[in-house]
């Protein structure tokens, strides 16, 4: 009777820290998809790269710099090393004002960022 109930304990330590983990990663990376979107829309709005895009761009980064060590605890390093270097170059277009080449690291960032919750989600499709 008491190994069930440690089998049953631990099952459900299991399952919550699942739970919390997938919510935790739907958030944050809902998030980031939001904030670069909301980064996008002042480019494309303004026509221009100024300095308020450029501090926004930096900010980012910086975000991600933090979500990331977070993340590596339970992501797949090649899906983080991926949305790194695609900021990383939204970041440097940014700087260099090249508009097109930065909504085009921007878009990238966000499908990286949606792929990485669709990939970690609890479903059938990603258990077989």
């Amino acid at each position: 009777m008491r190994d069930k109930i440690i089998i049953i304990i631990v099952l459900f330590i299991i399952i919550g820290s699942g739970i919390f983990m997938q919510r935790y990663i739907k958030s944050t990376s809902e998030e980031m998809v939001d904030n670069l979107k909301e980064l996008k829309s002042s480019i494309k709005n303004s026509g221009e790269i100024n300095e308020n895009i450029k501090k926004q761009a930096e900010g980012l980064y910086d975000k991600w710099q933090e979500l990331e060590k977070k993340w590596s605890m339970f992501v797949l390093h090649d899906e983080l090393d991926l949305i790194e270097t695609s900021l990383v170059s939204m970041k440097a277009n940014v700087e260099s004002q090249v508009i097109d080449m930065s909504v085009e690291e921007i878009d990238k960032s966000i499908f990286l960022l949606e792929h990485i919750y669709e990939k970690e989600r609890f479903c059938l499709k990603n258990i077989f």
